[in-house]
């Protein structure tokens, strides 16, 4: 998995340290002393649970995972064995996206940092289930929507958990 597809999702939350930080250093120049920064740290940490629970998952599940997508096939590879799926072995790709990205494809800044994750489940024509999260494959979307002839369903939800079943 790219350093670059961990820095992608996580930029919200980066962002928001960086936020609370000047914060952090204004209210001190300003001779606001009684402002408790482990507080507010705390507090921002704790609300970003959520996110170091996905972004934990995503990774546990995808870890020594390579995977190129093009329009005919989607190529895997886990230590050193390549696999190869072909478009007429899948059956159907729904994919699980926060409600900011299911209605804009391209957003490419998240209020809330969990909002950057989302995940793709392709059955396929054996009763198997492969899971690509966007750790793994940046645009995550995008990349899926390129296999041309498969069946691909995309479904809104507020918190993309890999266990969620299909409706």
């Amino acid at each position: 998995m790219p350093l670059k597809n961990h820095i992608y999702v996580l930029q919200s939350f980066f962002f928001g340290a960086v936020f609370i930080s000047i914060i952090y250093v204004v209210k001190n120049a300003l001779g606001y002393y009684e402002f408790n920064f482990a507080y507010l740290f705390l507090a921002y940490l704790i609300l970003n649970l959520p996110t170091f629970y996905l972004h934990f998952s995503y990774f546990q599940e995808n870890r020594g995972l390579g995977v190129s997508i093009t329009r005919s096939q989607i190529e895997m590879t886990h230590n050193d064995c390549l696999r190869t799926i072909l478009v007429d072995e899948i059956a159907q790709i729904t994919t699980y996206c926060t409600p900011g990205r299911y209605k804009s494809r391209n957003l490419d800044y998240h209020f809330a940092s969990f909002e950057a994750y989302c995940f793709s489940r392709v059955k396929l024509k054996t009763g198997e289930e492969i899971i690509l999260t966007n750790l793994l494959i940046n645009r995550l979307e995008k990349q899926i929507s390129q296999l041309h002839g498969v069946r691909i369903k995309r479904e809104s939800v507020l918190y993309p958990r890999l266990e969620m079943k299909d409706k």
